[in-house]
């Protein structure tokens, strides 16, 4: 009797995995996949103008990048290393200059702040 409890038990926890794997697939479809190709689609259009219309010839009618992950995963090894460099201009742009200006080498000074909470 307790093997077939054991033997339960295995397959509640399998019947479990399936529908947690069935759940996961769908979510991933439904939501994941549509912003990832519309993410894709903003950045090849600003990077690579006319590249985005390109794979979009390759649909069959009907058919949407979201749909052809193929195609999407294609795009995005190609885009990939194009948003990197530009994430890492953007990134270099903003950065702090290594070295201080000669201007900002003597001690700040410390201002008196308000605090509303004292009396």
């Amino acid at each position: 009797n307790a093997s077939l409890e054991l033997l339960r038990n295995v397959f509640i926890g399998i019947g479990g995995i399936v529908v947690f794997l069935i759940a996961f697939t769908f979510i991933t479809a439904t939501f994941v996949v549509p912003a990832a190709a519309k993410s894709l689609e903003e950045d090849t259009r600003r990077l690579r103008p006319g590249l985005w219309e390109e794979y979009e010839a390759k649909l069959n009618e009907g058919e949407t990048m979201a749909q052809r992950p193929d195609l999407l995963q294609e795009l995005g090894k190609i885009m990939q290393p194009v948003i990197l460099n530009e994430f890492d201009k953007v990134g270099n742009e903003g950065a702090a200059p290594t070295t201080p200006p000669a201007s900002t080498t003597t001690a700040p000074k410390v201002l008196k702040v308000d605090d509303q909470w004292s009396d």
